[in-house]
């Protein structure tokens, strides 16, 4: 079995990253699109908008070699310019962090908007690394190990969807 990754610039601030596992008889990829890392902090939504539990967060982030940010981890990303205008997991909340006042982000609210109700729905992460040399980093987020077993678990569960690659 062989793991690899295609990556593919979406634009200057997020990124197309596609694992992708083939053997003899198939190949099956999983895509995600990543965020530039700011302190470590990058944001991943997982084939579509708004598609994960926590638990699953947990999971993809711990395949990405990362963990969920903690707010102190998600204000110094904040303080280096990352914002975006998703909810995403961090350590114990569900969060957008805003720079900018937008009227359709995080109730027109800037600094790091904490939802509090409707946390049982599904959301993007936020995923932290603490191996990054730089205060921001828009390069591949991915370097798995491909004799990682966490990884061949997340990417067997039946939770995490899998796309057919043609």
């Amino acid at each position: 079995m062989i793991f690899f990754f295609l990556h593919v610039r979406k634009s200057s601030r997020h990124f197309t990253e596609t694992l992708c596992y083939c053997s003899w008889t198939s190949m099956w990829c999983l895509k995600f699109n990543i965020s530039c890392r700011y302190a470590g902090v990058f944001h991943v939504e997982k084939n579509r908008r708004y598609n994960l539990t926590r638990n699953e967060a947990v999971e993809l982030c711990r395949a990405l070699n990362s963990t969920l940010p903690t707010m102190d981890q998600m204000k110094k990303a904040h303080k280096l310019g990352f914002e975006t205008c998703r909810y995403g997991y961090i350590e114990d909340k569900i969060v957008i962090p805003r720079i900018k006042p937008y009227y359709l982000c995080a109730a027109n609210s800037t600094g790091i908007y904490i939802l509090t109700s409707n946390i049982t729905d599904r959301y993007d992460t936020y995923c932290y690394n603490a191996s990054g040399r730089y205060l921001l980093y828009c390069g591949n987020a991915t370097s798995m190990d491909p004799e990682d077993t966490e990884l061949l678990n997340v990417i067997s569960a039946p939770h995490i969807l899998l796309l057919k690659c043609f």
